[in-house]
C-alpha cells in the first residue's frame, strides 16, 4: 500500500502523503481551479500515518522516529497543533477512529519490551489509556511486522497483526477484538508458519453485520500462495486458496455487495486475480485474471469511511489520478475483459451479478445529477424571487419619491418659492 491516503469532499480531493525528507505533503485538487500544495513540518521523520477529515479539519496520528504525535490541521486557514502522546521510538502502525464523535487513538509499542496494543481516549484534558497485551505478553521476541484495522458501526475495533520471532523461525497472524468501552480483549491466532524468509501481505475487513474477514498472501522461495479466514474459519484446517503466483505477493482486498463477496489480490502492472463467493466466504469460486488498461492508474491507498458520528480509515482500491474513483464489480465484469469462451459457464453465472451492479451505478449517478439540477432549479426559483422582490422595492421607493416630490412642490407653490427637483441615490 502506497503511503499516501486519499478523501474526496465538497473541496475537491485531498491527497496527504509523505516526502522523502519525512515531511507531510497535502496536495488539493479542487474541482476547478489550480492545486494547492502545502509541506507540514514534523518534530521529527515521519515513517507512518493514519487521518481523518471531518468538518474540514484534520485529525493525524503521526508515528516519528522520536515518537507517537496527535496533530491537527485545518488546510483552509493552515492553523494546526500538535501533542507529543507517547515518547517511544518503538511506537508504530498508528491508526485513530471516531466512535459517537469520540476519538480513539491506537498504536503498538515493540521493540525491547513485549509487544502491546494501546487505545488512547481523549478525557478531560488528558489521555485515558487502554493498555492490552498480545497472547503472548511474557516474551518480547516476536516483533510486529504488519497492521490492519477496522472499525463496526458499534464501535468495535478489530486488529490483525502479522508477527515474526527474532530469528524469522515463526510467523503467525493474530486477531484482536475489542469491544467499545471494554478494556479486555478478545485474541485469536489466524495462521502460523515455521517456514523461513518470508514475505506477507494481509488484508482486513467487516462485512455488513461487522462480521471480521482476513486475508493474506506468503512468499516462500519462487512462489506465493493465498489465504483466506473469517470468525469461524477452523485455524488447524486454514489451506490456501487455489491459487498461487510467481515472483510478487500479491496483495488482497475485498469488495461487498451484501452477502456476495470478491476477494482481488492485486498485482503488478493493474493486474488484479478476482475469486466470488456467494455466501460471505463460505465457498469460493475459481480465480479470475484482470488486465485492466495502463491508463486506469490503478492505485491502492488509504481512504476513510464515515457515517453517523463515525468515521475510520478504510483500504481504498481505485483508479485515475488526482480524481480516484474506487473499484466497483463492474469493473470486474470479465465478459469485458477477455473473450468469452464456450465452456465459460462461470463467466455466465457472473453477468446478472455485474449487469445489475452496472444498472445501480448508473442510477445512482442519475439520482445524483437529478439531485444536483433540482437543487439549481431551487437556487434559480429563490434568485427569481429575490429579484422580484427588489424590483417591487424599487417601484415602492419610485412611488415614494414621486410623492415626496409632489409634497415639496405644494409646500413650494403655497410659499411662492421656485419650485426644486428631487432625485432620491
Amino acid at each position: 500500500m502506497e503511503k499516501a491516503h486519499y478523501i474526496h469532499d465538497r473541496s475537491g480531493s485531498h491527497w496527504m502523503g509523505v516526502t522523502g525528507g519525512g515531511a507531510l505533503e497535502h496536495i488539493l485538487y479542487p474541482k476547478e481551479g489550480q492545486p494547492h500544495r502545502t509541506l507540514l513540518s514534523a518534530p521529527y521523520p515521519v515513517r507512518r500515518f493514519s487521518l481523518l477529515l471531518l468538518d474540514d479539519q484534520y485529525d493525524m496520528l503521526l508515528e516519528t522516529e522520536g515518537g507517537l504525535y496527535y496533530v491537527k490541521y485545518h488546510p483552509l486557514t493552515g492553523m494546526r497543533r500538535e501533542v507529543r502522546i507517547d515518547g517511544h521510538a518503538a511506537s508504530s502502525f498508528p491508526y485513530l477512529f471516531r466512535h459517537r464523535s469520540s476519538l480513539r487513538l491506537c498504536s503498538i509499542v515493540t521493540g525491547d519490551e513485549p509487544n502491546r496494543c494501546f487505545i488512547r481516549i481523549p478525557a478531560e484534558g488528558t489521555w485515558k489509556d487502554v493498555e492490552i497485551s498480545f497472547p503472548d505478553s511474557d516474551s518480547s521476541a516476536m516483533q510486529v511486522r504488519d497492521a490492519a484495522y477496522a472499525v463496526s458501526g458499534e464501535g468495535r475495533l478489530y486488529g490483525l497483526y502479522h508477527r515474526v520471532k527474532d530469528d524469522g523461525g515463526l510467523h503467525t497472524l493474530d486477531l484482536l477484538e475489542l469491544e467499545a468501552g471494554a478494556e479486555e480483549a478478545v485474541w485469536r491466532c489466524l495462521f502460523a508458519s515455521r517456514q523461513p524468509l518470508q514475505r506477507w501481505r494481509i488484508c482486513l475487513s467487516l462485512d455488513r453485520v461487522g462480521r471480521p474477514h482476513a486475508a493474506w498472501s506468503i512468499q516462500s522461495g519462487a512462489a506465493a500462495k493465498c489465504y483466506y479466514a473469517n470468525d469461524r474459519t477452523d485455524v488447524r484446517s486454514c489451506s490456501p486458496l487455489k491459487i498461487h503466483f510467481e515472483g510478487s505477493v500479491p496483495q488482497p482486498y475485498f469488495l461487498w455487495m451484501g452477502e456476495q463477496v470478491f476477494l482481488l489480490y492485486i498485482m503488478e502492472g493493474n493486474r488484479i486475480s478476482c475469486a466470488h463467493s456467494p455466501n460471505m466466504g463460505e465457498d469460493w469460486s475459481g480465480f479470475t485474471d484482470i488486465r485492466l488498461a495502463p491508463e486506469a492508474k490503478l492505485r491502492f491507498v488509504q481512504g476513510m469511511e464515515r457515517g453517523e458520528g463515525n468515521a475510520a480509515p478504510r483500504p481504498l482500491l481505485g483508479t485515475g489520478y488526482p480524481h480516484l474513483r474506487s473499484i466497483a464489480f463492474f469493473d470486474l465484469f470479465p465478459l469485458l475483459q477477455r473473450e468469452l469462451l464456450l465452456t465459460d459457464g462461470e463467466s455466465l453465472s457472473w453477468m446478472p451479478l455485474h449487469v445489475r451492479e452496472m444498472f445501480d451505478w448508473i442510477m445512482a449517478r442519475a439520482d445524483e445529477a437529478a439531485r444536483s439540477v433540482r437543487r439549481l432549479e431551487t437556487d434559480v426559483a429563490n434568485q427569481r424571487l429575490s429579484l422580484e422582490e427588489l424590483i417591487a422595492c424599487y417601484e415602492r421607493l419610485q412611488e415614494k419619491e414621486r410623492s415626496v416630490l409632489t409634497e415639496i412642490n405644494e409646500l413650494q407653490n403655497w410659499a411662492g418659492a421656485e419650485p426644486i427637483s428631487l432625485t432620491f441615490i
